[in-house]
């Protein structure tokens, strides 16, 4: 192992989430909550409520988390809606009156009642949809605002093609790369990419597979296509296009320019600037359209 691989390691070893941590006492009481809450409301059986996003993917950082709750009917299961649109609607209603929410185009964000929506604070987006057969699988989900009313995901595919990767220490690290650089791209696409990109690099170390990556999305001409691994009919490419991308490269671009003079330590930030100014900079010289949420 590198001084650059020991460097890189400790800086993301600082800012990992893991079940011991102290800042996982608050999510742990807010998921039993919700999970009462939603109990309450539709019964205990003929569901499944599950942790999904980072927490599931074992990618959570502290510096910017928020926990995905999965809440998913059984395909014979009518009580919490007859249609995918009922049950985000009903699960939505029941939460509404505990939390402060921004409905979203697959999922609901909760917040504290009365706190801030930006900035520090705990965050808890509820993923509701409906088996397609049975009690596990693939899932429909409803869409409020994208191109079809609904869409046919596999959670527990995307949740193992990060988790179960081999170089899993390296997708942990361009995300914190790309939070402490504010970089304004979905993570959902991101691990994609950095997963396409890390495939064949298995060998590297640490630091090397790191800038591999960035090194990688600065020289590219455009953006890549990525595929989503749960359905190959889902367009996710469309995430990494106009401002998104724009804003990804320049910022792959400029930590790539500091290698020769700067340390780890200046490439991954240890915090971001209250008004973000290397974002704001690059999206003045940006172009496009921001791409439609996207939650799974």
């Amino acid at each position: 192992m590198t001084n650059a691989d020991q460097r890189v390691r400790a800086i993301l070893q600082t800012e990992r989430l893991t079940e011991q941590s102290p800042e996982m006492a608050p999510i742990r009481t807010e998921r039993e909550r919700v999970k009462s809450l939603l109990t309450e409301a539709f019964g205990a059986s003929g569901v499944s409520m599950r942790d999904g996003g980072s927490k599931a993917k074992n990618t959570m950082l502290k510096r910017d988390h928020d926990l995905d709750m999965l809440y998913y009917a059984h395909a014979d299961n009518d009580r919490v809606g007859g249609t995918l649109k009922d049950i985000y609607d009903n699960v939505l209603g029941v939460l509404a009156y505990h939390y402060d929410f921004t409905p979203g185009t697959t999922a609901v964000r909760l917040f504290a009642k009365g706190r801030a929506r930006t900035g520090q604070g705990l965050r808890i987006d509820v993923v509701a949809g409906r088996f397609v057969e049975g009690s596990s699988g693939n899932v429909f989900l409803h869409q409020a605002d994208g191109e079809k009313s609904r869409l046919m995901t596999n959670p527990d595919v995307h949740i193992a093609h990060v988790r179960d990767f081999h170089s899993h220490e390296a997708v942990c690290a361009c995300k914190l790369w790309r939070v402490a650089n504010g970089v304004r791209v979905k993570q959902f696409a991101f691990e994609l990419l950095c997963i396409d990109l890390l495939e064949a690099r298995r060998g590297m170390g640490l630091s090397a597979q790191v800038a591999a990556v960035l090194k990688d999305i600065g020289r590219m001409q455009s953006a890549p296509a990525i595929r989503d691994p749960a359905n190959s009919g889902n367009n996710v490419s469309k995430l990494l296009t106009g401002a998104s991308w724009a804003d990804l490269q320049a910022a792959a671009d400029h930590s790539v320019s500091l290698f020769a003079t700067h340390g780890w330590e200046e490439i991954i930030p240890a915090t971001v600037d209250v008004v973000d100014a290397p974002a704001v900079a690059r999206a003045s010289v940006s172009t496009g359209t921001g791409t439609k949420p996207w939650s799974c």
